[in-house]
C-alpha cells in the first residue's frame, strides 16, 4: 500500500524547496534584515550626534558613524545568514578569522585605493 504523501501548502513551496529556503529568498532577507539593522544602528547615532543644519555639510563624525553602522549592519546581517540559513561555518564563505588580517587582506586594502 503506498504510502499518502503530505500535502504541503502553496506559501511552503514558493519559500521552501528540497535542500531547503530557496536560493532567490535569501537576497531579499539579507536586504531586509540589513535595512532593519541599519534603522536599529543608525537611529541612536542621529539621536547622538544630532542633524545637520539645513543646507550644511554633514559633519565628519555623522558620515564616520554613519559608514560603521553600515559595515556592522552588513556584517551581523550576513553572519546571522550564515549562521542560522546555510548552517556553515563563517570560514566556508571565504573569511576565516584565523587569518582576518593576513597578507591577503592588507594586499587586497592596497589594491582597491
Amino acid at each position: 500500500m503506498q504510502r499518502p504523501t503530505a500535502r504541503r501548502s502553496t506559501l511552503y513551496k514558493v519559500f521552501l524547496g528540497p535542500q531547503g529556503l530557496r536560493p532567490g529568498w535569501k537576497i531579499p532577507i539579507l536586504v531586509v534584515l540589513m535595512l532593519v539593522l541599519l534603522i536599529v544602528l543608525v537611529t541612536p547615532f542621529a539621536w547622538i550626534i544630532g542633524k545637520p543644519a539645513p543646507r550644511s555639510a554633514a559633519p565628519m563624525s555623522l558620515t564616520l558613524a554613519n559608514e560603521v553602522a553600515s559595515a556592522v549592519a552588513a556584517l551581523l546581517a550576513t553572519a546571522l545568514l550564515v549562521k542560522f540559513l546555510d548552517k556553515r561555518p563563517w570560514g566556508y564563505f571565504g573569511l576565516p578569522l584565523a587569518r582576518a588580517f593576513r597578507s591577503e587582506f592588507w594586499i587586497g586594502a592596497l589594491v582597491t585605493r
